[in-house]
């Protein structure tokens, strides 16, 4: 007798939102939300060639991102044959950051020719995700890893993108 293992109903909603670029608001607050919403984020991504990776990160926690990137690596791999850009601002100094040599995410951005890491000293800044212009996971608050994200709302976007471009002009490589 096979026993059926039920689907994450977390995940279920973010597979069904992400697959048909629905404008809803999801609320999350977990490590293991984040992890599911950056994995379709990432499809998303892979799946339209048009749009861009862009992440904003106090830090990038080597246990995140390494876990991360075994669950995306296929993607990584759809995104680098489409030739779409990843760009990171880290909003630490280079210096304060832990070891990014063991971090198999940002080892993956560094090595590609469409990818690219800088730093900005300024902590103040929120955290997010943006994929293209309408696809997000947007921190609204750090410490207790609160967020919203969604895969169709451009107003959001929009501002993600504009605040984005406004800390890669003040940025070092």
């Amino acid at each position: 007798m096979v026993i059926k293992r039920a689907k994450d109903p977390f995940r279920k909603l973010v597979e069904r939102c992400q697959k048909h670029s629905l404008d809803i608001d999801i609320q999350n607050a977990a490590w293991s939300h984040a992890l599911v919403l950056f994995e379709f984020l990432i499809k998303e991504a892979a799946e339209n060639k048009e749009k861009d990776i862009r992440i904003v990160a106090g830090s990038l926690n080597n246990e995140f991102y390494n876990e991360l990137f075994l669950k995306v690596e296929k993607y990584l791999e759809k995104v680098k044959d489409n030739q779409t850009k990843i760009s990171i601002v880290i909003l630490k100094n280079e210096d304060e950051l832990t070891d990014l040599r063991n971090n198999k995410f940002a080892r993956f951005v560094e090595k590609y020719d469409k990818g690219d890491i800088c730093y900005l000293n300024d902590s103040s800044k929120p955290h997010f995700v943006l994929i293209g212009n309408s696809s997000y996971r947007f921190e609204v608050d750090h410490h207790h890893t609160k967020a919203i994200a969604n895969f169709n709302d451009e107003s959001i976007g929009k501002m993600l993108e504009i605040m984005y471009d406004q800390l890669c002009d003040k940025a070092v490589a």
